[in-house]
């Protein structure tokens, strides 16, 4: 188990890369950044903690690592970027909308079943990046916030048991090119 002092303000590109005794990660306050390929390929590692500090994620940081469960703070402004989360384990997700989501960030997690996007700041317009969910083949349940005002290109593709879909916002979202298909 690892724990990341809030003295240390980043963690650089390929950090932690494929390192099989990792089985979580906890980022105290402080902690701004993550570069690029960071924790990609750690099998072992479960959970993720990212407190309220955290402001990007550079790109496939937890990329086809063993991710079964991410805790992001309510309170975190974070732009989460090209498939951070991709491939992992990630079964339930509950984010906020100041939480960017960027292209294919959650693509390929064949075990997400529910998503949830709690609203935290309505002024700002909240976007689903491209293909962010594409692939998600169990995905049955997404709940977006009433500050939804798009979708991007295939963001939902591939999502074969995707029944249920509620969206809060009173003008329907722009909506990309086979978001749903």
């Amino acid at each position: 188990n690892l724990t990341v002092p809030g003295s240390i303000s980043k963690i650089g590109k390929y950090a932690f890369h494929s390192y099989k005794y990792l089985e979580s990660v906890e980022f105290e306050d402080g902690v701004e950044e993550i570069g690029q390929l960071a924790f990609c390929l750690c099998a072992n590692l479960k959970t993720v903690r990212i407190p309220n500090s955290m402001k990007y994620l550079w790109g496939r940081t937890f990329l086809n690592s063993g991710v079964e469960n991410l805790f992001i703070d309510k309170n975190a402004d974070i732009c989460l970027n090209d498939r951070d989360f991709c491939g992992t384990k990630i079964k339930e997700l509950h984010l906020y909308s100041n939480c960017y989501i960027g292209d294919q960030c959650f693509a390929d997690c064949k075990e997400l079943t529910s998503l949830v996007i709690d609203d935290t700041d309505k002024t700002n317009e909240y976007w689903i990046g491209s293909t962010a969910f594409k692939g998600c083949e169990k995905l049955n349940t997404v709940n977006l916030p009433e500050s939804t005002s798009g979708i991007g290109y295939e963001s939902f593709y591939g999502c074969s048991k995707l029944k249920s879909i509620y969206c809060k916002a009173s003008t329907p979202p722009s909506v990309g090119s086979s978001a749903f298909g």
